[in-house]
């Protein structure tokens, strides 16, 4: 789980701000880029999920999504989130989306 008002480990340029939401799946949060002064979307899985037995899978679908996006997202359509990176942190993957 990211704190608000801590940067990111391996992205200390991105600052969590609040949580947005939480599902079964994925934790949604929105943070800002500090050097570049915009807001970013940051989603990665819950964290409950890495007891599962079916976490790989829920990793692999994840990463799966962020290729997707990026690959649909390269024609800047307005109703398609773009992704702008992907990382671990804490052992867990993150997407960073556009706000």
């Amino acid at each position: 789980m990211l704190k608000p008002g801590k940067p990111l480990k391996q992205r200390p340029q991105y600052v969590v701000e609040t949580e947005i939401g939480e599902g079964g799946f994925g934790v949604t949060y929105k943070a800002k880029h500090q050097d570049l002064n915009f807001p970013v979307v940051i989603k990665t899985p819950n964290s409950r999920l890495c007891r599962d037995a079916n976490y790989p899978r829920f990793v692999e679908g994840f990463r799966k999504e962020g290729r997707t996006l990026a690959k649909i997202s390269q024609n800047h359509h307005p109703n398609i989130v773009r992704i702008i990176d992907f990382f671990e942190e804490d052992n867990l993957p993150y997407q960073d989306n556009q706000a």
